[in-house]
């Protein structure tokens, strides 16, 4: 079963465990957020977009932060990611 299961009002996809760099403070893994985002925009829109997020996220519940969307041809969009927990569990939103 897909870590990521949307529903059209409220896409909600689960990250990996969250990643640390060794520094005392733990990051998410927006890499894989990108990669699960992707795939659900796809199927939702089918619009081949890449998606771009932020690096250096530190995990904490209720924290946001936004990626970008760009579709084949180059039109931006943001996604708001919130983070459900500290486990790496994320909901996220397209606005347009």
């Amino acid at each position: 079963m897909s870590p990521c299961a949307p529903s059209a009002s409220s896409p909600r996809c689960r990250s990996p465990p969250p990643a640390s760099p060794g520094c005392g403070t733990t990051t998410l893994d927006t890499d894989k957020a990108e990669t699960e985002i992707t795939k659900e925009l796809d199927k939702q829109v089918g619009t081949g977009a890449k998606v771009s997020c932020p690096d250096d996220v530190e995990v904490k519940k209720g924290d946001t932060f936004n990626c970008t969307a760009t579709d084949p041809e180059g039109n931006k969009a943001t996604i708001v990611v919130t983070q459900k927990d500290d486990e790496g569990n994320i909901t996220w939103e397209l606005k347009k």
